[in-house]
């Protein structure tokens, strides 16, 4: 999955909206992490 968004021009972040937006904020700190 990392290596397929590494060479995507969009990444489309879809979320539960009865899950806490912090989900959100985790997601895009793991991506960050990898450079993305």
């Amino acid at each position: 999955v990392i290596s397929t968004a590494r060479t995507c021009n969009c990444i489309l972040i879809v979320l539960d909206a009865i899950k806490p937006i912090t989900h959100k904020r985790l997601i895009e700190k793991e991506l960050e992490g990898f450079g993305i």
